[in-house]
Protein backbone atom coordinates (compact mmCIF):
# COMPACT_ATOMS: atom_id res chain seq x y z
CA UNK A 1 0.00 0.00 0.00
CA UNK A 2 1.38 3.44 -0.90
CA UNK A 3 1.71 6.08 1.79
CA UNK A 4 -1.04 8.30 0.37
CA UNK A 5 -3.64 5.58 0.82
CA UNK A 6 -2.17 4.66 4.18
CA UNK A 7 -2.46 8.28 5.36
CA UNK A 8 -6.09 8.57 4.29
CA UNK A 9 -7.05 5.20 5.81
CA UNK A 10 -5.18 5.93 9.06
CA UNK A 11 -6.80 9.37 9.32
CA UNK A 12 -10.21 7.83 8.61
CA UNK A 13 -9.70 5.15 11.27
CA UNK A 14 -8.61 7.66 13.94
CA UNK A 15 -11.44 10.01 12.99
CA UNK A 16 -13.98 7.20 13.35
CA UNK A 17 -12.60 6.38 16.81
CA UNK A 18 -12.66 10.06 17.75
CA UNK A 19 -16.24 10.42 16.51
CA UNK A 20 -17.35 7.28 18.32
CA UNK A 21 -15.88 8.60 21.57
CA UNK A 22 -16.88 12.29 21.37
CA UNK A 23 -19.45 12.49 18.55
CA UNK A 24 -17.25 15.10 16.84
CA UNK A 25 -15.79 14.48 13.40
CA UNK A 26 -12.51 16.44 13.08
CA UNK A 27 -13.51 18.48 10.08
CA UNK A 28 -14.98 15.51 8.23
CA UNK A 29 -13.89 11.91 8.02
CA UNK A 30 -11.15 12.30 5.38
CA UNK A 31 -9.78 15.71 6.37
CA UNK A 32 -6.90 14.64 8.69
CA UNK A 33 -5.54 12.17 6.13
CA UNK A 34 -5.52 14.76 3.37
CA UNK A 35 -3.90 17.35 5.64
CA UNK A 36 -1.08 14.89 6.34
CA UNK A 37 -0.51 14.48 2.59
CA UNK A 38 0.04 18.24 2.30
CA UNK A 39 2.00 18.68 5.53
CA UNK A 40 5.01 19.96 3.56
CA UNK A 41 2.86 22.66 1.92
CA UNK A 42 1.70 24.90 4.79
CA UNK A 43 0.60 27.61 2.36
CA UNK A 44 -1.95 25.26 0.81
CA UNK A 45 -3.17 24.19 4.26
CA UNK A 46 -3.50 27.86 5.26
CA UNK A 47 -5.60 28.77 2.22
CA UNK A 48 -7.72 25.65 2.67
CA UNK A 49 -8.63 26.72 6.20
CA UNK A 50 -9.12 30.30 5.03
CA UNK A 51 -11.67 29.09 2.49
CA UNK A 52 -13.31 26.93 5.17
CA UNK A 53 -13.84 30.03 7.33
CA UNK A 54 -15.13 32.01 4.34
CA UNK A 55 -17.59 29.23 3.50
CA UNK A 56 -18.66 29.02 7.15
CA UNK A 57 -19.33 32.75 7.43
CA UNK A 58 -21.07 32.91 4.05
CA UNK A 59 -23.41 30.03 4.87
CA UNK A 60 -24.10 31.05 8.49
CA UNK A 61 -24.34 34.82 8.04
CA UNK A 62 -25.78 35.08 4.52
CA UNK A 63 -27.50 31.93 3.30
CA UNK A 64 -28.98 30.72 6.61
CA UNK A 65 -30.58 34.13 7.18
CA UNK A 66 -32.42 33.84 3.87
CA UNK A 67 -32.94 30.09 3.48
CA UNK A 68 -34.05 27.19 5.64
CA UNK A 69 -30.90 25.11 5.92
CA UNK A 70 -30.46 22.11 8.17
CA UNK A 71 -29.33 18.51 7.98
CA UNK A 72 -28.47 17.14 4.56
CA UNK A 73 -29.50 20.33 2.77
CA UNK A 74 -27.11 22.44 4.87
CA UNK A 75 -24.33 19.90 4.32
CA UNK A 76 -24.82 19.96 0.53
CA UNK A 77 -24.97 23.76 0.36
CA UNK A 78 -21.85 24.10 2.53
CA UNK A 79 -19.89 21.64 0.39
CA UNK A 80 -20.98 23.44 -2.79
CA UNK A 81 -20.06 26.82 -1.29
CA UNK A 82 -16.61 25.60 -0.34
CA UNK A 83 -16.14 24.06 -3.77
CA UNK A 84 -17.15 27.26 -5.58
CA UNK A 85 -14.83 29.34 -3.41
CA UNK A 86 -12.03 26.85 -4.07
CA UNK A 87 -12.51 27.03 -7.84
CA UNK A 88 -12.55 30.83 -7.73
CA UNK A 89 -9.36 31.02 -5.64
CA UNK A 90 -7.54 28.46 -7.78
CA UNK A 91 -8.57 30.40 -10.90
CA UNK A 92 -7.13 33.58 -9.41
CA UNK A 93 -3.87 31.84 -8.54
CA UNK A 94 -3.76 30.20 -11.97
CA UNK A 95 -3.92 33.62 -13.63
CA UNK A 96 -0.71 34.59 -11.80
CA UNK A 97 0.83 31.11 -11.89
CA UNK A 98 3.91 32.33 -13.77
CA UNK A 99 5.04 34.19 -10.67
CA UNK A 100 6.47 32.84 -7.43
CA UNK A 101 5.13 31.58 -5.06
CA UNK A 102 2.06 30.67 -7.12
CA UNK A 103 3.71 28.21 -9.51
CA UNK A 104 1.96 24.87 -9.20
CA UNK A 105 -0.33 26.10 -6.42
CA UNK A 106 -3.47 24.11 -5.69
CA UNK A 107 -5.76 23.60 -2.75
CA UNK A 108 -6.30 20.37 -0.83
CA UNK A 109 -9.22 19.22 -2.92
CA UNK A 110 -12.34 21.24 -3.56
CA UNK A 111 -14.49 19.50 -0.92
CA UNK A 112 -12.12 19.76 2.07
CA UNK A 113 -12.95 23.43 2.86
CA UNK A 114 -16.66 22.60 2.77
CA UNK A 115 -16.21 19.63 5.09
CA UNK A 116 -14.38 21.76 7.64
CA UNK A 117 -16.97 24.55 7.34
CA UNK A 118 -19.81 22.08 7.82
CA UNK A 119 -18.27 20.77 11.03
CA UNK A 120 -17.93 24.34 12.34
CA UNK A 121 -21.61 24.88 11.55
CA UNK A 122 -22.53 21.67 13.35
CA UNK A 123 -20.58 22.36 16.54
CA UNK A 124 -20.86 25.39 18.82
CA UNK A 125 -17.20 25.48 19.84
CA UNK A 126 -15.10 26.37 16.80
CA UNK A 127 -11.93 26.13 18.89
CA UNK A 128 -12.75 22.54 19.77
CA UNK A 129 -13.33 21.65 16.10
CA UNK A 130 -9.97 23.14 15.11
CA UNK A 131 -8.27 21.47 18.09
CA UNK A 132 -9.72 18.09 17.16
CA UNK A 133 -8.51 18.51 13.57
CA UNK A 134 -5.02 19.39 14.82
CA UNK A 135 -4.99 16.46 17.26
CA UNK A 136 -6.12 13.76 14.83
CA UNK A 137 -3.90 15.16 12.06
CA UNK A 138 -0.88 15.10 14.38
CA UNK A 139 -1.57 11.52 15.45
CA UNK A 140 -2.09 10.47 11.83
CA UNK A 141 1.19 12.13 10.87
CA UNK A 142 2.97 10.24 13.68
CA UNK A 143 1.75 6.91 12.31
CA UNK A 144 2.44 7.74 8.67
CA UNK A 145 5.88 9.25 9.31
CA UNK A 146 7.02 6.28 11.39
CA UNK A 147 5.84 3.75 8.82
CA UNK A 148 7.34 5.74 5.93
CA UNK A 149 10.72 5.92 7.65
CA UNK A 150 10.74 2.21 8.43
CA UNK A 151 9.74 1.45 4.84
CA UNK A 152 12.49 3.73 3.51
CA UNK A 153 15.15 2.19 5.75
CA UNK A 154 14.18 -1.34 4.74
CA UNK A 155 14.39 -0.49 1.04
CA UNK A 156 17.76 1.29 1.36
CA UNK A 157 19.74 -1.29 3.25
CA UNK A 158 20.67 -1.57 6.91
CA UNK A 159 20.70 1.56 9.04
CA UNK A 160 21.70 2.37 12.58
CA UNK A 161 19.51 0.57 15.12
CA UNK A 162 18.87 3.92 16.85
CA UNK A 163 16.76 4.96 13.85
CA UNK A 164 14.55 1.92 14.30
CA UNK A 165 14.18 2.71 17.98
CA UNK A 166 13.21 6.30 17.12
CA UNK A 167 10.64 5.27 14.50
CA UNK A 168 9.09 2.56 16.65
CA UNK A 169 9.11 4.91 19.66
CA UNK A 170 7.18 7.59 17.77
CA UNK A 171 4.75 4.97 16.47
CA UNK A 172 4.15 3.56 19.95
CA UNK A 173 3.81 7.06 21.39
CA UNK A 174 1.16 7.89 18.78
CA UNK A 175 -0.71 4.70 19.66
CA UNK A 176 -0.53 5.36 23.41
CA UNK A 177 -1.61 8.99 23.06
CA UNK A 178 -4.52 7.91 20.85
CA UNK A 179 -5.65 5.28 23.35
CA UNK A 180 -5.37 7.70 26.26
CA UNK A 181 -7.25 10.54 24.59
CA UNK A 182 -9.96 8.27 23.22
CA UNK A 183 -10.62 6.02 26.20
CA UNK A 184 -9.10 7.43 29.39
CA UNK A 185 -9.06 11.22 29.15
CA UNK A 186 -12.07 12.69 30.99
CA UNK A 187 -13.59 14.64 28.14
CA UNK A 188 -16.78 15.04 30.16
CA UNK A 189 -14.93 17.21 32.67
CA UNK A 190 -13.52 19.32 29.85
CA UNK A 191 -16.96 19.80 28.32
CA UNK A 192 -18.47 20.81 31.66
CA UNK A 193 -15.69 23.35 32.30
CA UNK A 194 -16.05 24.73 28.77
CA UNK A 195 -19.82 25.03 29.24
CA UNK A 196 -19.38 26.87 32.55
CA UNK A 197 -16.82 29.21 30.96
CA UNK A 198 -19.19 30.09 28.09
CA UNK A 199 -22.17 30.67 30.39
CA UNK A 200 -20.10 32.80 32.77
Amino acid sequence: MDLARFAVITGLFLTLLFFDRLKIAPGGMVVPGYLVLYITHPDQIFFTFLLAFLAYFFVSRVLMTRMILFGRRRFTVTILTGAVFSIILESIFYSVSTYEPFIGFKLIGIIIPGLIANEMLREQSKIFVLSSIALVTTLTFGFVWSVSQIKWSLSNGPVDVSYYILFIGILLLSILVSIYLLFYFKWENYFSLEQKRRTG
